[in-house]
């Protein structure tokens, strides 16, 4: 019966998925980085509707799902930040959906949106060298090159994963030609340049080109880039007991150890960075400040807290 009803709601969220995209493909204004972020956000409400209500058509919804939603978001840890945004996908989703039943009336201001308590610097959502190998041979031996490669961007250049899901083989090859990958499909739209410095760097290149040398790297046979990241996220997500023994406490200090996500390959991505520039004579401030322009912060406290 579970397993049913399990089947059913999947279904239910593709569908709705389904209609998320469709939408926002439709809607010209808007930037790539926005829609996808847009969508990402729809998609997380779409889950909320197939779980709860057994949702099958964006027409349907009104302010009671919404209120619903923050609730449920709230409790499973959401930031304020994150839910807002989120909203204001969900809205804008409603406004260019045809045919809509209801208005949306509510507003933010009356869902009573918490403010999350900033507990980041208590959790450690770094990979360590064990649990990112690991990944790594179970991806491999279910010949997913596109969670290996998507894991590597991630742990060897820091790039989150709608980046390097974006990425063209056109970008790799310029790469290695002038020392640096330029990334375009980035957070807020702001353009950088990640360098390109290790021999370890240079073989994940190499090897990604030898496999695609020509076109999209991850958005191929009629695969949309939100269901590229889709894929590499859920097998992450299913197949984390496999790399991932401890969830409890990191046995260094006092933070808790999260469950390991693809965000958290730029965490260690960062650490290994800084302690490199710290070998090399740089002081604290200014290895920071080196890995925060590779990350794409302009804030050190950011940099800070992937520490």
């Amino acid at each position: 019966m579970a397993d049913k009803q399990r089947k059913r709601e999947e279904n239910l969220y593709q569908n709705l998925s389904e209609q998320i995209e469709k939408i926002f493909k439709t809607n010209k204004r808007q930037s790539f980085a926005g829609k996808e972020r847009f969508i990402a956000g729809c998609q997380d409400f779409a889950k909320h509707l197939a779980q709860n209500y057994g949702s099958q058509n964006f027409k349907n919804i009104r302010d009671q799902h919404l209120l619903s939603y923050v609730e449920a978001s709230a409790n499973r840890g959401l930031s304020k930040s994150a839910i807002t945004t989120n909203l204001s996908a969900i809205r804008k989703l409603h406004e260019l959906m045809p045919k809509k039943k209801h208005e949306l009336a509510i507003q933010n201001k009356d869902l009573n949106i918490p403010q999350t308590e900033k507990n980041h610097l208590n959790t450690d959502r770094a990979w360590t060298d064990n649990e990112y190998d690991q990944a790594l041979e179970e991806a491999q031996e279910m010949d997913r090159d596109d969670v290996v490669q998507a894991m590597q961007l991630g742990r060897h250049f820091g790039m989150r994963i709608e980046e390097a899901t974006a990425l063209h083989s056109n970008q790799l090859q310029r790469a290695l030609k002038n020392g640096f990958v330029e990334l375009h499909n980035t957070k807020g739209g702001i353009a950088r340049d990640v360098p390109l410095e290790t021999t370890t760097q240079r073989e994940i290149v190499q090897h990604m080109l030898q496999k695609n040398d020509k076109g999209r790297l991850f958005i191929q046979h009629n695969r949309t880039h939100a269901q590229a990241k889709r894929r590499i996220q859920d097998w992450l997500k299913n197949n984390r007991p496999k790399f991932q023994k401890d969830t409890s406490f990191n046995r260094d200090d006092s933070r808790e150890k999260s469950d390991l996500t693809f965000h958290g390959l730029r965490h260690s991505y960062t650490r290994t960075g800084y302690y490199e520039n710290l070998n090399q004579g740089m002081n604290k401030k200014e290895a920071r400040k080196d890995v925060s322009r590779n990350l794409g912060h302009g804030r050190d406290s950011v940099t800070y807290a992937y520490l």
